[in-house]
């Protein structure tokens, strides 16, 4: 009997462990691989994109510092500096100063901190004749490549340890002709690799092992990481995705670093700067969630594991236990003992085998009675059962017929939860359940949360106490019905079964004011986010418009203003030869010159907007700073000038070229503000320490919406001009520490005060 108990409880345990272990670890094994490969697939793409937007940015500084080296030696001004050093005496005034402008120059462009240092070399000895730092000055550098190739045309060095700089540099070289293209010298600049450093330490989203560097074609680093941060040119990378990218190759993949550590990375090939560019990222690092999820599940799956060998065990000898009696009671009867019972009280199929055959021992025992009692028994048993089924079909109709829900329990676990013996129609609609559903179940199955609820407590005391209470709960109000209610009425029956009835309650109206006020300031908020998103969008715009105005600017402005100052001579010439011509060809003529000097001054303001010089701040007077302006832009038909300064007013102290542009800007502005004509009045008042020059005109004002954005580069509301005007009026006072202010109603004229400082 032993091993057949053994081998059943084994066989039983097998079965059980095959049926739960086996599919959830063929399930927890398919769900990590799944996480892992879409980690690195994710890990790939973000990497790929980190190192292409890095090549960008790298690319974008060079395009910078080339557009810079050319642009300024194509500058008239240098090409002027370069000549009256060539064509001059060393040491002459004239030499002096087209040195010392070549100087502040180079110290004005090094100082915004993309170059070491800027030279200007002799076109024929190649010494260095003028330098952003005095050290260099008059050595000679007629054996180095990019002075022999900066002679031709631009030329870049790859990057190199400059020991003259004592840091990485490289070296960018442009020649400077003059207008009939002979050659003067040649610039050469060396480039601050710290922004490029900058460029590749940045590492967003790339975690606490994730870094990007570049390797040159030698395998030496040529940027600091995060694991060397002291390694650039001082140590050679020998990793698997520097030796791709130095094929030139690009790409992503798993590999060893030049750590031998396993990383993720991207890598792709500079083929013009010859470099090599990794980003990477550590695998431990990449892939510690799912290494987490999969100690998580090993320990889920243990955990079950060893649940079910206790369950197992424990199932298994509610089995083999009786049916150990079982057989055990069948040798005992067999021997004759008609009084041994098996005595099992399991409500399972084994459970009512032993029943039946203690009862069957039972009915061996008293096979002596009398046929006559046994008949009679029968009968009486017979009219019992009767009896009990008219009963309980009354019971049963009126159960149903009752409007209100009805649910019997009986109390399990010494009143520690119930379980559903009877559950009528009207329950079932009013709670929306199948009774197949309820009956032989546990209240807290059913209804999980019952227990955070008044009601249970109530099924509790009434059990324990006997006495009826009325509770109206809420047991349903997040479930079901939003604000459902229900009114309970708890009785306790002689045979121990707990009943309630309850009727239900709706409180809908609550809910659906709730919802509205919900909605109602829904609107609100997404009406609120999308006037913000709007003004967001509106900023971005106008900064990529001023980003992109000022890369063009200082390039485009010098290229205009050549051809510009030839039409304006061919027209002057024409003029002068055609005395005779008819009066058309003269009107088409003076328009010519017009729309040259409107282009002229729109190139000013360009050139004014992309580099603001430091103002050369004097006393200067008030009244002859006025009178000027205004000689310069005489008035209009129909416009009339009015003057209104005091000679007590004080000198201020600026820069007097500079403040004559802005009240150029203010005066035009006027005059093109009064097409019909009107009053333009200047006046000055000394407040405080600074003196408030006003410019007030009689003209079609300006609306509230425009005063906002009036001194926003870009912004105008004419047809003609590019809206720079007041924006470079503004950044000019505020460069000789004044202010500018605006006062104006539409259809009431304007009045623009500047306010200058007093020394």
């Amino acid at each position: 009997m032993k091993l057949f108990k053994i081998s059943l409880t084994i066989k039983l345990l097998s079965y059980f462990l095959l049926i739960t272990i086996l599919p959830l670890s063929i399930t927890g094994y398919m769900a990590y691989k799944a996480g892992r490969q879409s980690i690195i697939e994710q890990v790939k793409s973000q990497l790929e994109s980190v190192a292409i937007l890095k090549e960008q940015e790298i690319r974008n500084w060079m395009d910078h510092l080339k557009h810079t080296v050319i642009w300024l030696a194509e500058n008239r001004e240098t090409i002027y500096d370069a000549n009256s050093m060539k064509v001059n005496t060393v040491g002459s005034p004239e030499y002096l100063r087209g040195r010392d402008s070549l100087v502040s120059e180079f110290r004005r462009i090094k100082d915004i901190g993309h170059f070491s240092s800027i030279l200007f070399l002799d076109g024929k000895s190649g010494k260095i004749m003028a330098s952003s730092d005095a050290f260099w000055e008059e050595q000679f550098k007629e054996n180095e490549q990019y002075f022999i190739k900066g002679r031709e045309g631009t030329y870049v060095s790859d990057i190199y340890f400059s020991l003259t700089l004592g840091k990485p540099t490289m070296v960018i070289s442009a020649p400077v002709k003059d207008n009939n293209g002979k050659l003067l010298g040649v610039l050469v600049y060396h480039a601050n690799l710290e922004y490029l450093s900058e460029i590749m330490l940045e590492r967003s989203g790339l975690g606490d092992t994730g870094e990007t560097f570049l390797v040159n074609s030698s395998n030496l680093l040529i940027t600091n990481t995060v694991f060397e941060p002291e390694g650039a040119f001082k140590k050679w990378i020998f990793g698997q995705g520097a030796k791709w990218a130095l094929e030139g190759k690009n790409g992503v993949g798993l590999f060893m670093d030049y750590r031998e550590e396993p990383v993720i990375g991207a890598y792709r090939w500079l083929g013009d700067l010859r470099l090599a560019l990794i980003a990477k990222q550590d695998q431990s690092e990449a892939f510690d969630s799912i290494n987490n999820l999969g100690f998580t599940l090993l320990g889920i799956g243990l955990d079950i594991l060893l649940i079910v060998i206790v369950l197992s065990i424990l199932f298994s000898r509610t089995i083999t236990r009786p049916i150990y009696k079982l057989v055990k009671s069948t040798e005992m009867v067999g021997s004759g003992n008609l009084d041994y019972r098996v005595g099992t009280l399991a409500k399972d199929e084994i459970g009512e085998l032993s029943r039946s055959f203690d009862k069957m021992t039972m009915n061996l025992k008293e096979i002596t009675v009398s046929r006559n009692e046994l008949v009679r028994e029968i009968a009486e048993r017979k009219q019992i059962e009767k009896a009990l089924i008219e009963s309980e079909e009354r019971y049963r109709e009126l159960f149903e017929r009752i409007n209100s829900g009805v649910a019997v329990y009986e109390a399990v676990d010494n009143g520690g939860d119930f379980i559903f013996k009877g559950f009528n129609k009207a329950g079932e609609r009013i709670d929306r359940l199948d009774r197949k559903d309820l009956i032989e179940k546990r209240l807290t199955q059913v209804f999980p949360g019952v227990k955070e609820f008044g009601l249970f407590e109530v099924l509790q005391r009434v059990w324990r106490t006997g006495k009826e209470e009325f509770f109206p709960s809420a047991l349903y109000k997040d479930e079901r019905e939003p604000g459902g209610w229900r009114e309970n009425w708890v009785y306790k029956l002689p045979t121990g079964e707990i009943v309630a009835v309850y009727d239900d309650i709706t409180e809908r109206k609550l809910a659906e004011n709730k919802l509205k006020d919900y909605s109602e300031r829904l609107e609100e908020m997404v009406e609120e986010r999308t006037k913000e998103l709007k003004d967001t969008q509106e900023q971005l715009v106008r900064r990529e418009k001023l980003a992109f105005l000022g890369q063009l600017s200082g390039s485009v402005s010098h290229e205009l203003r050549n051809p510009l100052g030839v039409i304006s001579n061919a027209v002057y010439y024409l003029q002068t030869v055609l005395n005779n011509t008819d009066e058309n060809t003269k009107e088409y003529l003076d328009i010519i010159l017009l729309e040259v000097k409107n282009s002229e001054r729109i190139i000013s303001d360009l050139l004014d907007f992309s580099r603001t010089k430091s103002p050369e701040r004097e006393n200067t007077d008030v009244s002859e700073m006025v009178n000027n302006a205004l000689l310069r832009h005489s008035p209009p038909d129909g416009v009339i000038v009015t003057t209104d300064i005091n000679k007590d007013i004080p000198p201020v102290f600026v820069d007097s070229r500079q403040i004559g542009q802005v009240l150029d800007n203010l005066i035009t502005n006027a005059y093109q503000a009064m097409p019909e004509g009107g009053e333009l009045k200047i006046e000055a008042k000394a407040v405080k320490k600074k003196v408030n020059l006003s410019v007030t005109d009689t003209g079609l004002g300006i609306s509230k919406e425009n005063i906002k954005k009036l001194f926003e580069p870009l912004f105008t509301t004419r047809a003609r001009g590019i809206g720079l005007g007041l924006s470079v009026s503004k950044s000019l006072m505020e460069a000789n520490e004044g202010d500018i202010k605006v006062k104006s109603e539409e259809g009431g004229g304007s009045t623009f005060t500047i306010g200058l400082p007093i020394r």
